[in-house]
């Protein structure tokens, strides 16, 4: 059994596992909230959150008292209002003056077409960080080391914000994505909604997108927001997104073939399936169409459409902090107390060499990498420098070439244009 097949297993039961965690609590999952049911429980004294989509982090600032967060909030909060972002922050830059080094070697005459590796660092719909400035604060310090140690390797990160970070961005005066895109790093939207909502009309459900999708708009310009993680469910999330004003999505789930008849499915996958097992599991569940982007017209299935009206972008692989312990259903994924180690990284490069062999050199490919923001720390930066330098053996022998999510987009529409 390879490492990817055996990683898809353990996410099976890591799901059961993380259902009957909050089942155990007292939570019930109900429809009507992106999030997986989380419950509440005391770790050394601090409070741990048990949750999927993806396993959530939970801060305690040392300094401040410990205040506990409200995981009875609706994920659909509303932004807090605040004042708009001062016109004294960095400005925003114009798409003409941005550099797209990606672009410029992509070459009309390229006999293979390219492989990518990104990562995505999501910050989440059920954080607190616009009621608890200590907490963003925090955050923010997170996302600057990991540029400060992405940089040493000319790696490159993508940050996409649910409307918690984004609205404190706004009332903090604090605009760590402009940050992000000023040091050639990516950005983009985390859309934690859709898989449990109701069924509606795509302009009902795009609604609630938009309203994600302008927050971020507002912090970077909607010429560098073009993206959008999550989203998946029941609803038609193919053309709510596109109707959102997004061009493409990443970080696909098991969630997003909720949208599609079992046909379309593969074996097994039931709503039911979907729901208590597989909502988390990479999706398509293909490995070797999912790292190749492509368009669907709608969200009825994952065959690609030529009239699509948004690109298709996963290629998901895994969670670098938790690579290991994800094949045998570590209790500490569940505390989200697993340390990150070189075996992680060790075993997520063999699944990255797996993945390379793929690769139809005749279509743009991608690798995605989830990295939560709680990885980026001092005690970590060793081992994050480790995996950089794995990474940097492949990118030196021309398998593998950095890029942001939109600069995996941009290269996909100029090799099919």
């Amino acid at each position: 059994m390879n490492i990817l097949k055996s990683r898809t297993l353990a996410a099976m039961g890591l799901g059961v596992a993380l259902l009957a965690s909050a089942c155990g609590a007292g939570v019930e999952a109900q429809p009507g909230s992106d999030q997986v049911p989380t419950s509440t429980a005391e770790v050394g004294g601090d409070q741990a959150t048990v949750a999927s989509e993806p396993v959530v982090e939970q801060v305690t600032v040392a300094s401040d008292p410990v205040v506990e967060q409200d995981t009875s909030a609706s994920p659909e909060r509303q932004s807090s209002g605040g004042p708009p972002f001062g016109q004294d922050q960095v400005p925003v830059k114009d798409i003409s003056e941005l550099e797209t080094p990606v672009l410029d070697r992509l070459s009309d005459d390229a006999e293979e077409a390219p492989m990518y590796i990104s990562t995505m660092v999501h910050m989440e719909g059920n954080w607190n960080d616009d009621e608890i400035e200590p907490l963003f604060l925090k955050h923010v310090d997170q996302i600057r080391l990991g540029m400060e140690i992405f940089d040493e390797y000319d790696a490159k990160l993508t940050v996409e914000s649910e409307i918690p970070f984004s609205t404190a961005q706004i009332n903090f005066g604090v605009n760590v994505l402009q940050e992000l895109l000023d040091d050639g790093h990516g950005v983009g939207t985390h859309c934690d909604v859709g898989f449990r909502e109701e069924l509606m009309s795509v302009e009902e459900f795009a609604a609630l997108l938009t309203e994600r999708k302008e927050l971020v708009d507002q912090l970077v310009g909607a010429e560098n927001n073009r993206g959008c993680s999550g989203a998946g469910g029941v609803n038609d999330w193919a053309l709510a997104l596109a109707e959102a004003g997004f061009e493409y999505v990443d970080g696909l789930v098991g969630m997003h073939y909720l949208s599609m008849p079992e046909a379309e499915r593969p074996d097994g996958w039931t709503d039911r399936y979907i729901r208590s097992e597989g909502f988390h599991e990479n999706a398509p569940v293909d490995l070797a169409q999912s790292i190749h982007p492509f368009e669907v017209a709608d969200a009825t299935d994952f065959v690609p459409d030529e009239d699509g009206v948004i690109v298709v972008s996963a290629g998901s692989i895994g969670r670098l902090d938790t690579f290991a312990e994800s094949q045998t259903d570590d209790a500490c994924i569940r505390t989200e107390s697993c340390a990150l180690t070189t075996e992680d990284v060790d075993l997520e490069i063999e699944a990255i060499k797996e993945a390379l062999e793929l690769h139809d050199p005749t279509q743009v490919g991608k690798i995605d990498i989830y990295l939560p923001a709680s990885i980026f720390t001092e005690e970590n930066r060793e081992v994050l420098e480790y995996f950089l330098a794995e990474v940097d053996k492949l990118v030196q022998e021309g398998l593998l070439e950095w890029a942001t999510q939109a600069e995996v987009y941009d290269a996909y529409v100029a090799w099919n244009s």
